[in-house]
């Protein structure tokens, strides 16, 4: 017994010595192991980068080039900040049947958002509570931004949680011969837009904004059933931007009121009034106010002009034809100036008549018109029409 003892621990011993002796002999020297392991390192970090997923499959807008037509806009001296002008808005649909049709998964939920925001105005909220507000190449506007289904919002529900909104999800699921998207395939997104005063605003032309935002989706699916576990792909490419036209933006120096809504009503007079060349009847006073002016503007006069002025008189011509007066004009008197004659014929807008001061932004302009025969009138009606044009200063 003892001796097959001897003989197994000798067999052991023997079996393990060589083992442990090319261990040893094949370990190289501390330091070459160190440097085969650093080189080792940069080698794996080379060729093995961190995984990253697949951009999602674009859905499919109505229009990938949208854009919004604002009006031209007229701005009070008394406007006070908020929206002005009138929205205007466009309406994208977005079919995201079709990236579900073109690939392999059981299901695809896509969620629709917006990014590449243009310029915002993080300071000014919008005047409509909620939207957003995009800047202008103008002092004192903006452009404020809202939308339906989902509110536009400049939040982090963009693309990589960069700014922007989530417009809704689209949800395809099933087989070749049998599936369905819910919504029904498509949704659609208006989005309205309207110029805002957020200060002392200056006038010009609100130029275009090419990118106001763009549209991207990223998908969510499962590969081969319902019981597949979900898979994130990244945001897919840009496939729509949205652009905003340029808007004029003009200013409107007073509010201006004629008496009578423009219409100024002579007494009926008899002919023997206006029996020879030269002779006046029937003067009328009528008045042009202004209100509203801003502080810069210090004084206003009247410019009248018309189609049917008499080039010898500078009086405005009657109608012609049946049922009309013969050899009767119409004179206009500046009251502002003693009642003296407007001359229609005269091009020098400060000269033709007599300039007003305003006061605490206003003032009120004193006019009269008169029948001025040019001969023996004839029994008719007396029908005319003139043009004016306030003149600040």
């Amino acid at each position: 017994m003892t001796c097959r003892a001897a003989v197994a621990m000798r067999l052991r011993a023997w079996i393990l010595f060589p083992i442990v002796v090319a261990l040893f002999a094949m370990a190289p020297p501390a330091a070459a192991v160190q440097n085969a392991a650093t080189q080792r390192g940069v080698v794996r970090l080379a060729l093995q980068p961190l995984a990253q997923a697949p951009a999602s499959l674009a859905c499919s807008p109505s229009s990938s080039a949208p854009n919004i037509t604002l009006p031209a806009v007229t701005i009070a001296p008394s406007q006070s900040n908020g929206l002005i002008g009138s929205p205007a808005s466009v309406s994208v649909s977005f079919d995201c049947s079709v990236p579900f049709l073109n690939d392999t998964n059981y299901s695809d939920s896509f969620t629709l958002m917006t990014g590449t925001l243009a310029t915002l105005d993080a300071s000014t909220p919008p005047p409509s509570g909620s939207g957003i507000m995009f800047k202008t190449n103008l002092a004192g506007i903006d452009v404020q931004l809202t939308a339906v289904q989902n509110q536009a919002s400049s939040g982090s529900a963009g693309p990589n949680g960069t700014p922007g909104w989530t417009m809704g999800t689209v949800t395809c699921s099933g087989t070749t011969a049998n599936w369905s998207c819910t919504p029904a395939n498509t949704i659609s997104v208006t989005f309205t837009a309207q110029l805002v005063k957020t200060g002392a605003a200056a006038v010009g032309t609100v130029n275009k904004i090419s990118n106001l935002l763009q549209f991207f989706d990223q998908d969510i699916y499962q590969a081969s059933n319902a019981s597949s576990p979900k898979t994130t792909d990244a945001p897919s490419a840009a496939f729509g931007t949205m652009s905003l036209s340029q808007v004029t933006v003009t200013a409107s120096t007073c509010r201006v009121t004629a008496n009578g809504g423009g219409t100024v009503t002579l007494p009926d007079v008899w002919r023997s009034a206006l029996a020879s060349s030269g002779k006046v009847a029937g003067a009328t006073a009528f008045s042009i106010a202004v209100s509203g002016c801003g502080p810069a503007l210090s004084t206003v006069q009247t410019y009248f002009s018309s189609n049917t002025v008499d080039s010898t008189t500078g009086n405005l011509v009657n109608t012609s034809g049946t049922g009309f007066a013969g050899n009767v004009e119409v004179r206009l008197l500046d009251g502002q100036n003693s009642s003296a004659t407007i001359n229609l014929n005269s091009t020098n807008v400060t000269t033709q008549t007599a300039t007003t001061n305003l006061t605490s932004g206003g003032a009120t302009l004193m006019y009269q018109a008169e029948y001025y025969a040019t001969g023996a009138a004839t029994a008719g009606s007396v029908k005319t029409t003139a043009q004016f044009t306030m003149v600040y200063q």
